[in-house]
Order: C-alpha cells, then sequence, then structure tokens
C-alpha cells in the first residue's frame, strides 16, 4: 500500500510512505516523516495495487487510524472502515 501526504506549506512539498508492518500504517508513517503533527499534512487516499483487476483500488482508512486522525486530516471523501471512531462525525 501508499500513503502520500502534502504539508501545509507554500511548496506543496509531497512524500511518499507505505505501510511498515511494524504496527503503523502509510497514513502514520507519513505523519511521522513528516515530524509527528497530522494537523500539519494532508494525506491523500491510500492506494494499492489489486492484482486480481490489475487496478489501483482505495484502501480504506483503519479504526487504528481513525483514533488519532479526524476527517479534515485526509482528503475529502476518503473511505474508512466501519464501524469506527468516523462514525459519529
Amino acid at each position: 500500500m501508499l500513503g502520500a501526504a502534502r504539508l501545509c506549506y507554500p511548496d506543496n512539498s509531497v512524500i511518499n510512505a507505505l505501510s511498515s508492518g511494524c504496527g503503523y500504517c502509510a497514513e502514520g508513517n507519513v505523519i511521522n516523516a513528516l515530524g509527528g503533527d497530522a494537523n500539519r499534512v494532508i494525506l491523500t487516499r491510500a492506494l494499492f495495487w489489486n492484482g486480481k483487476e490489475e487496478i489501483w483500488d482505495e484502501m480504506p482508512i483503519c479504526t487504528v487510524c481513525q483514533t488519532y486522525l479526524t476527517p479534515e486530516d485526509v482528503e475529502s471523501g476518503a473511505w474508512y472502515m466501519h464501524p469506527g471512531d468516523w462514525d459519529n462525525r
């Protein structure tokens, strides 16, 4: 899976990160790479390669990531897993 984020600075710096399998999803790795402050990044939708259908597909925001991210931290319209913290927003 690939996650990307854009810094909220005028130069729109971009960084990519992968899910590490070490306790963080791609979203957490991107935030850590950018200094650890989720309020200073806007995450794009996380994508993964669906080899069966041979297309890029969207990975929903997991229930763990929903505990430290808000919907405003992610690109508008991003999918998220249900049930989760975002269901009450």
